[in-house]
């Protein structure tokens, strides 16, 4: 058996574009979910406590895709990354915090204004014109492609016996 040496490095490892777009989704990832979830389970609290509890029952029920919003938004940071646009890490988790922060007050109108609020995926029938996905994602300026109605009905057609 013969040893061979180790290739010589320059001393800097390239990364490859997953790698990249791993770390690149991780930058925005943490920040989204650690303010996502202060908000959920203890900034809420201040603000239930502070509105009126007889103001009676809910409005309606809403929902929002949220998943495809962050990932609408974290696809086009990656395509910048991709396309050459430089950004410091403090830039993309300062970027992703900010949008994350205006994800939730976006949401917060509709559940100050009486509605409950579920994100999309944990529903499993979702009511004709419950979806609030697109007027968010237009409150954030982003393009959001919307998921098929699950429940839509397939066209048959008749087979010939």
């Amino acid at each position: 058996m013969s040893k061979r040496s180790p290739k010589p490095t320059s001393g800097k490892e390239t990364p490859s574009p997953t790698n990249g777009s791993q770390s690149l989704w991780a930058m925005f990832a943490i920040p989204i979910v650690l303010i996502a979830s202060y908000h959920v389970f203890f900034g809420s609290s201040n603000d239930a406590q502070a509105q009126d509890h007889s103001a009676g029952a809910a409005k309606g029920i809403v929902v929002v895709d949220s998943k495809a919003i962050f990932k609408t938004y974290v696809d086009e940071q990656t395509r910048r990354f991709s396309a050459g646009e430089a950004f410091t890490e403090a830039q993309l988790q300062n970027g992703g915090a900010e949008f994350a922060t205006e994800f939730l007050r976006a949401v917060n109108k509709y559940r100050n204004a009486g509605y409950i609020v579920f994100d999309r995926d944990k529903a499993l029938g979702i009511p004709k014109g419950s979806d609030i996905t697109e007027e968010i994602a237009d409150a954030l300026g982003v393009n959001v492609e919307l998921a098929r109605d699950p429940f839509e009905a397939p066209i048959l057609k008749p087979t010939a016996n």
